[in-house]
């Protein structure tokens, strides 16, 4: 698996639920016709390919998800999906109620930064500036893990332990 395709993978199929629900009233020569177990093979497979970069991997769901048929007024209909929002990873996050990664630590950064920036100006000017970034960073990062351990930010993923020792008795 690409190191690219880690950021969403594991949110595919949670996408696939999604389009599924929206395409529950197709007849199976409808479906037939539209390709639609073709494009539902694509979403299961894409994450076994290579991508070149993080743009690439989104490019690729972003035609699927826009080639997934729909039905408006009886009618076959494709890329009805698409058509608010363009960004496939605007999609996303609407969809599933995620944020961008740090998304969170930057609210925070800048409210941080604020704060600290005010509380030096009563000392002098660098200490001003020390306590805004350190103020920004401690905030942002406690936010972003906040909401990170939550499950809130698109991509997040609890580590998993890959090894595992146990004392064996003799």
């Amino acid at each position: 698996m690409g190191e690219y395709t880690v950021y969403i993978s594991r949110d595919l199929e949670e996408l696939k639920k999604r389009l599924l629900q929206k395409a529950h009233d197709f007849s199976q020569s409808e479906k037939d016709y539209a390709g639609f177990y073709y494009l539902l093979e694509v979403i299961e497979q894409s994450p076994r390919w290579k991508y070149r970069n993080k743009n690439e991997f989104y490019t690729n769901l972003s035609w699927v998800v826009q080639e997934f048929p729909v039905k408006n007024n009886g009618k076959v209909c494709y890329g009805d999906y698409l058509s608010v929002l363009s960004d496939f990873q605007e999609y996303i996050k609407t969809e599933f109620g995620l944020l961008a990664p740090n998304k969170k630590f930057m609210n925070y950064f800048w409210r941080g930064g604020f704060l600290g920036f005010l509380l030096g100006v009563f000392f002098n000017i660098y200490l001003a500036l020390a306590f805004s970034v350190f103020f920004a960073f401690l905030f942002g990062a406690r936010e972003e893990n906040k909401a990170r351990q939550a499950g809130k930010v698109l991509g997040a993923q609890k580590p998993k332990l890959k090894f595992v020792y146990k004392n064996k008795k003799e």
